[in-house]
């Protein structure tokens, strides 16, 4: 699947130097995650209020910089591999320049009432993802 995100650099993205701060670049990438959220073809992803997606890596190569008011696009390409997101991230500015490439891998993690303890409920989940995996697989499928 294939997410596009238009946008454009906003005066909160800019650093003492001008240019759009790095962190600002994840930001607009976190955008991808929650349009897979609201747009998910999956009913039990889209509308689950007990589920989210946790940022497992990241991963950026920063080719150049935006400034105040640059327009641009995020495409990102995104496959699913059972409780797990891929993307391949590019974000293109001004004159078709490739600014940034990247990638991220999210897991679906399943909320429960107890996540109240996150940190050490998001380090047990991670250390037995894939024992989890399986077992919440049958139920979202």
């Amino acid at each position: 699947m294939l997410v596009k995100i238009e946008s454009h650099v906003l005066l909160e993205d800019i650093d003492a130097y001008g240019h759009m701060n790095n962190i600002a670049y994840l930001k607009y990438l976190d955008r991808v995650r929650q349009s897979l959220l609201i747009t998910s073809s999956d009913k039990n992803l889209a509308e689950n209020l007990n589920l989210a997606l946790l940022v497992l890596s990241t991963c950026v190569n920063y080719h150049s910089p935006l400034f105040f008011n640059d327009p641009f696009t995020i495409e990102s390409l995104v496959r699913r591999e059972r409780l797990k997101f891929y993307t391949d991230h590019t974000i293109i500015g001004p004159n078709q320049k490739v600014v940034l490439e990247g990638n991220q891998t999210y897991a679906i993690l399943p909320l429960t009432n107890s996540s109240i303890k996150a940190r050490r409920n998001i380090r047990d989940f991670i250390s037995n993802y894939e024992k989890l995996d399986t077992k919440i697989q049958l139920k979202i499928a």
